[in-house]
Order: structure tokens, then sequence, then C-alpha cells
């Protein structure tokens, strides 16, 4: 869901919920370990979500690693930048990117992957907060935010089909460039 802060912001939070039924359709029972957040490799989570950048923008758009920084670009060119970000930041159960500026936002806000406990499961979640997009408002809502929306919510059921089986499994990991 994305939602216009008081000063222009926007924010935009979308998740999925893994839980006992997922673990009994992978034939494996609950276990508390299953559920810990810190199984999470978030780090491998951002890269796999970044990994969906290429096929979902008919190879237009690609991520460049850059250090401990991130860029997403046009063609692979840093003259198109959409968005750069800063090193990640890590605390229990999230992984902060500083969004840095492009061409779709100003300066300001995060890119967070989390994971979070629930009382009979996990949540994984990737929120965008403080984004200042440069796009009109009513254009950035009919555009950027329906296809982060709707991008970001295909890539979390992926992701419940790698974690759904318990919280250990890992994703796979495509190589940095």
């Amino acid at each position: 869901m994305t939602q216009q802060g008081p000063q222009g912001w926007m924010q935009s939070v979308q998740w999925v919920d893994l839980g006992w039924t997922e673990l009994a359709l992978a034939g494996k029972p609950p276990s508390r370990e299953a559920f810990d957040p810190q199984a999470i490799d978030l780090e491998a989570l951002e890269r796999a979500y970044f990994a969906w950048v290429p096929r979902l923008c008919a190879g237009f758009v690609f991520p460049r690693w850059e250090g401990s920084g991130l860029r997403v670009e046009v063609f692979g060119s840093s003259l198109l930048t959409l968005l750069e970000m800063g090193p990640a930041t890590c605390s229990e159960g999230a992984r902060r990117r500083p969004l840095l500026g492009g061409l779709l936002a100003e300066a300001g806000g995060s890119l967070a992957f989390e994971a979070l406990p629930l009382s009979r499961g996990l949540r994984l979640r990737v929120a965008v907060r403080g984004l200042r997009p440069r796009l009109p408002v009513w254009l950035y809502f009919r555009l950027q935010a329906r296809l982060h929306e709707r991008t970001t919510l295909a890539f979390l059921r992926q992701a419940k089909g790698y974690y759904g089986g318990g919280a250990s499994q890992r994703m796979a990991q495509p190589k940095a460039t």
C-alpha cells in the first residue's frame, strides 16, 4: 500500500506472511527456529529482489552494485540513473539503504527489507519510506507507485515459495556486477 505523508513524501509497504500452513504444505513440522527473523538472509533477499529488475523491465533497467552502494540504471548507463542508494545498514530483522536520488526521486528516505516475527509465523516486508518522487503526485500514483507495488508483491510471492518451507532456507544470490 502506498500513502502520501504530510510533507509530500511517500511510503510504500508490501509484505507477505509465512505461517504454519506453508510449513505444513512443505512437509516440514513447524518449529520456533523456522520463524526466527535472524534466520532470513536479508542481503540475499535484497539481491534476489534486484535480480528481478531486468526481467520486469524488459531488459531496459539494470541494477549496478558499486562498492557498498547500488544504482538502478536504464540500459546500464550511469547517465540514466533512476535511483541511487547508499550503503546498507543492518539491524535486528532489517536491512536498509538510504535513497540518494536519481531521475525518479530526490534524495531522502530509504528502502528496507525486513523480517518481522508474528505470533504464528513471520512477515517478510519491503518498505520504501520517505520517498520524494520527482513525478507530479497524480502521475506518481498512476505509474510509479502501481509498478512498484505490483512488482514487489510478485517478488514477495516468489520469496514466500523459497522461505515457506522454513526460514532457514536461503534464496539464491545473483553475482554482484
